[in-house]
């Protein structure tokens, strides 16, 4: 399982209605709200079929950027949960069943 960073153009839809229909794919095994535009995702799925779905499903004229995250090549100030779900996707301590039910926010603050 692969994390890609997903930022979507929120002037149109709030990240309550994204993250509703994120739950209907398939494709998304689990996410993370990580800001108020912007997703953690993890899937086995490319980006770029990632990115069809989205379109198709979720939201078909709203802009958005899917990008693959490379665990090696990343930086920032976050919560330790956010980094692990990074580092290891499939084995991330956020959840509890494959799917968020709603953002979480929650944790302490940690560079990597």
């Amino acid at each position: 399982m692969n994390a890609f960073l997903f930022v979507f153009d929120d002037t149109h839809l709030t990240r309550e209605q994204v993250w509703t229909r994120l739950n209907k794919l398939p494709e998304i095994g689990h996410w993370y709200s990580l800001f108020g535009n912007t997703f953690c995702l993890a899937s086995e799925h490319s980006a770029q079929s990632l990115a069809a779905r989205v379109r198709e499903e979720i939201i078909p004229e709203v802009r958005f950027l899917i990008v693959e995250i490379d665990a090696r090549k990343k930086g920032g100030w976050l919560p330790r949960e956010i980094w692990d779900f990074l580092d290891r996707p499939e084995a991330s301590s956020l959840y509890n069943h494959p799917r968020n039910e709603k953002p979480q926010r929650e944790g302490e603050l940690s560079r990597h």
